[in-house]
């Protein structure tokens, strides 16, 4: 007698049935049916990234667009869980994650706590605003927050 499973997610619900003959995925548009723009902030889910600082005290984050997302950075805010009494220094540059074509952006001498302008950075995919701690605590939990607006297509 053959033994009888239950359906692993049900249609009712939503879910695609058991894997086989007639599921598959639905189809995609296409990318030129994306013609219109749609701006709006950068959601803290995107421009929040977080790091452990290593026994070094040295620490580099870096956030940035996906997909075919472009950033109009505002500024960035970094802190550190030491706070205000942390000395450390922290770098902020914008640009391709690889050393040729990173422009300087600022500098925050309290790394614990600092946010650092960036007004008019332009940022398309594969490139970061890139933050970099020297100095701070091991340990500590490092934050950057990207603020800006973000335009995406629909």
């Amino acid at each position: 007698m053959a033994r009888k499973f239950p359906r692993l997610t049900s249609l009712q619900a939503g879910g695609w049935g058991l894997p086989g003959t007639g599921v598959r995925r639905p189809g995609s548009a296409p990318l030129e049916a994306f013609d219109q723009t749609l701006t709006q902030q950068i959601r803290p889910g995107e421009g929040t990234v977080t790091g452990v600082i290593p026994e070094s005290g040295e620490l580099t984050l870096l956030a940035g667009p996906d997909g075919l997302a472009t950033w109009y950075v505002s500024y960035v805010a970094i802190s550190t869980t030491t706070g205000a009494l942390d000395t450390s220094t922290a770098s902020v540059t914008t640009g391709p994650a690889v050393g040729a074509g990173i422009v300087p952006a600022g500098t925050a001498y309290n790394g614990g706590g600092d946010s650092v302008g960036l007004a008019g950075a332009v940022l398309a995919p594969g490139e970061y605003v890139i933050v970099t701690w020297t100095g701070a605590h091991p340990g500590d939990q490092a934050t950057m927050r990207v603020y800006g607006n973000l335009q995406v297509l629909v």
